[in-house]
């Protein structure tokens, strides 16, 4: 599957989303369920190689650090975005655009949910980077400046 397939689908999923919302339906819409599900369903038709780029950048983005050089863009940048998003490091947003975005997307209890989901990963499975991580990554989570009381 090239670059571009698939494309027209996502938006046409997306378009029908939107019109969805439009119409007033009591019934309600997870819109980042949609988005996820649209965007992953065809996965399985990539090449190999895109799979495997898809593969590493999940596997390691909770790496400290993923070379841009040895890891790939794909995993590089969903691991610099990671830590923009849960940890606001490297971030470099203007403060007028951040209010802006936190305003529009508050993350009231995110540091808690956070917290709590990583103690119950960690219980779950033992061995996984976060029992390693300990307290260290919910702690850094409650410190991130994109936290709100």
């Amino acid at each position: 599957m090239d670059a571009t397939a698939g494309r027209g689908g996502t938006l046409l999923r997306f378009f029908t989303a939107i019109r969805y919302e439009l119409s007033g339906s009591p019934v309600g819409l997870d819109r980042e369920a949609l988005c996820v599900a649209a965007l992953l369903h065809d996965t399985g038709l990539f090449d190999a190689a895109r799979q495997d780029a898809v593969a590493l950048a999940i596997t390691t983005n909770l790496d400290p650090f993923v070379s841009l050089d040895r890891y790939g863009p794909v995993a590089h940048y969903l691991q610099a975005g990671g830590l923009v998003d849960v940890l606001a490091q490297q971030w470099r947003v203007h403060p007028d655009n951040l209010a802006d975005i936190l305003d529009r997307y508050p993350r009231d209890g995110f540091a808690q949910d956070t917290a709590r989901l990583v103690r119950q990963e960690a219980r779950r499975n033992p061995g996984c980077r976060f029992a390693c991580f300990g307290p260290i990554f919910p702690t850094a989570v409650r410190w991130s400046s994109f936290t709100t009381p």
